[in-house]
């Protein structure tokens, strides 16, 4: 199947004085010749900011340029001083940034260290000859600003604070990091940026719980004790009663319930 570009689409959406990346040209011409039956499923093209629960001033500072075929986005996110860096947007809520540089995700696309889940777990890297791995310091200077930029530009509810809701959200982190550290997912260790999606289903008074990896959905083992975890989350959510929800919980802490709309906790700054 031939990949899609729409680079018109890119263009007319840059923020005023922005420019694309200088490897850019050769970024389309790369993935453009690669199968995407082995290179990973993605299209060259723009998509609106707000499609990712953020609210229309996102689009002077974000351009999506891959549409993924998971439904999210890889974008260029503009509040760098040298580059724009690159940042991921999956369909479930999950966000990070993944590169601090156009030039360290490309070096990462030809590692499977993109840290965009639809191109590191292709079949086949891509070719950069010259550009090398992804400076893994640089951009953990610059995640912290990305996901208060986020949290600014979110049209989600706004994160929940207080002392017992930190601890809940540091208890369901210990867990899902152990789930990764127990290789209940195929997809990410813990040297990765990971995410862990769970699908919550409200039976009588409790819930019930199940992990996907890899595309296929698992019950959580009763060893990690998410039942009354969950019970105590839900407690907090916009609708207590509600009786289906997914729940995401990633690397940087952030635990969400339905993509933010049902609830949003993020680490408490020191």
């Amino acid at each position: 199947m031939k990949r899609t570009v729409r680079l018109k689409s890119i263009e007319t959406h840059l923020p005023d004085h922005a420019v694309l990346p200088a490897q850019f040209a050769h970024f389309i011409d790369v993935v453009q010749r690669a199968d995407t039956s082995t290179h990973g499923w993605f299209h060259v093209a723009w998509r609106s900011p707000q499609d990712f629960e953020l609210r229309a001033s996102a689009r002077a500072t974000l351009v999506p340029f891959l549409k993924l075929g998971d439904g999210g986005v890889a974008a260029l996110w503009f509040e760098t001083p040298s580059a724009p860096a690159v940042a991921w947007f999956d369909s479930e809520g999950s966000r990070a940034l993944v590169a601090a540089s156009f030039a360290d995700f490309l070096g990462g696309m030809a590692r499977h260290q993109s840290g965009v889940p639809d191109i590191d777990d292709a079949a086949e890297h891509f070719a950069f000859p010259g550009l090398r791995a992804p400076k893994r310091k640089s951009l953990t200077a610059v995640q912290k600003r990305f996901q208060a930029w986020c949290e600014a530009q979110s049209s989600l509810e706004r994160p929940t604070v207080g002392d017992d809701t930190e601890q809940l959200r540091k208890k369901l982190h210990a867990l899902a990091r152990q789930m990764i550290r127990d290789g209940r997912s195929r997809v990410y260790s813990l040297r990765d940026y990971w995410s862990v999606r769970f699908e919550l289903q409200r039976t009588g008074k409790s819930f019930t719980a199940r992990y996907q990896d890899f595309g296929e959905w698992y019950p959580v083992p009763k060893k990690y004790a998410l039942v009354p975890l969950v019970e105590a989350l839900v407690r907090h959510c916009r609708n207590p009663q509600l009786k289906r929800a997914g729940l995401t919980i990633s690397t940087t802490g952030l635990v969400s319930v339905d993509r933010d709309r049902q609830l949003l906790l993020l680490p408490v700054e020191s």
